[in-house]
């Protein structure tokens, strides 16, 4: 499975709306800023990998809407955690992931792989989904896994019907 970082998931208005309502959630303007991209799951073929030149037309066919700014802090640390096994986050942050349920396969899922099978990757992509990934930045001490374990604003983050 490759996971490729995406394009930026939410607009400047919507992160705004998530911090606000995180924030009066937990009670307290602890949340001080939220990065978002898209995250791009690629499912090989069983021995299967990809050539260059098969690689660039996956990027190439992925790349769409707004690139993340990694001049940016944050959202260099995000998409660095993206795509590692073992982040390094900065201080009082937190890496949220959003993936479709399991055993579902999301409309965008469809039509991506039937894409990217049509530009020929039909031997080599099984499949693609594409998630969201979040990072959460708090002030210094506040305890944001007590209420990620509550659950107490997940519900802005993401739909319980369709994704964990």
């Amino acid at each position: 499975m490759l996971t490729l970082a995406g394009p930026v998931a939410y607009s400047p208005f919507r992160v705004n709306a998530l911090i606000n309502n995180i924030n009066t959630s937990v009670n307290s303007s602890a949340v001080i800023g939220i990065r978002t991209i898209y995250v791009h799951y690629v499912s090989l073929k069983e021995h299967k990998s990809l050539d260059d030149d098969k690689t660039a037309m996956l990027t190439a066919l992925l790349d769409y809407d707004s690139k993340p700014d990694v001049s940016d802090s944050l959202t260099s640390a995000l998409v660095d955690a993206v795509s590692s096994h073992n982040p390094s986050l900065p201080d009082n942050s937190y890496l949220l992931r959003v993936i479709p349920r399991k055993g579902t396969i999301s409309p965008w899922s469809s039509k991506a792989t039937n894409i990217l099978q049509n530009c020929g990757l039909q031997d080599e992509v099984d499949r693609v989904e594409r998630g969201l990934a979040l990072i959460i930045q708090v002030r210094k001490g506040f305890p944001l896994d007590e209420h990620l374990g509550s659950g107490v604003f997940l519900g802005f983050i993401y739909d319980r019907m369709t994704q964990v």
